[in-house]
C-alpha cells in the first residue's frame, strides 16, 4: 500500500518536526529534564563532527538527558538558537532535518546579579546594555551537526 502525502500534510509534518526539535533545546535551556527526555527517542544519534571532529555518538535518550543535565546545570543561563531548517526527508513516521544552531552558556561574574528571576532565568528580560555574566562558550554548529532523535 502506498500512502500519498499531499502538500498540506507535508507542511503540517514539517512544522511539527521543527517544533519538536525546537522544544528539545527549549527544554534544555529551561532545565525541564522530564520534558527533554519525553521528546527524545529511545536511541539518539549526536553528530557534532563539523564542530569538534570525532565521530557521531549513539546514546540512549536517558544518557543524553543526564549528560545535558550535568553540563547545562553548571551554567547560570544557556540559550540555544536554531534556524535555517532544511527537511531532507519527512513522512508520517519520521523526519530528517538539518539546521544551524548557536549555543551561549553564561556564568555569572563576581559582583553581578545571579539567577534571581530578574536578570537570568525563566521568563527574565535583559535590559539593553545590561551586563549580567560572562559568555563561557558559544559555538555555531555546522551543516552536518545535530541531534537525530
Amino acid at each position: 500500500m502506498t500512502v500519498v502525502v499531499d502538500q498540506t500534510d507535508t507542511t503540517r509534518l514539517t512544522l511539527d518536526a521543527i517544533q519538536a526539535v525546537t522544544a528539545i533545546f527549549v527544554s534544555a535551556d529551561t532545565h525541564d529534564w522530564a520534558g527533554l527526555r519525553s521528546r527524545l527517542a529511545d536511541r539518539v544519534r549526536l553528530d557534532w563532527t563539523s564542530l569538534s571532529g570525532g565521530e557521531p555518538a549513539d546514546l540512549t535518550g536517558d544518557e543524553l538527558t543526564e549528560a545535558w543535565r550535568a553540563l547545562l546545570s553548571a551554567f547560570d543561563a544557556t540559550h540555544h538558537q536554531l534556524g535555517n531548517f532544511l527537511v531532507d526527508h519527512i513522512d508520517a513516521e519520521q523526519a530528517r532535518l538539518r539546521f544551524y544552531g548557536t549555543a551561549t552558556h553564561v556564568l555569572a561574574t563576581p559582583g553581578q546579579e545571579g539567577d534571581d528571576g530578574e536578570h537570568l532565568g525563566a521568563g527574565a528580560q535583559l535590559e539593553d546594555g545590561e551586563e549580567v555574566g560572562q559568555v563561557v562558550a558559544e559555538h555555531v554548529a555546522g551543516h552536518r551537526d545535530g541531534v537525530l532523535a
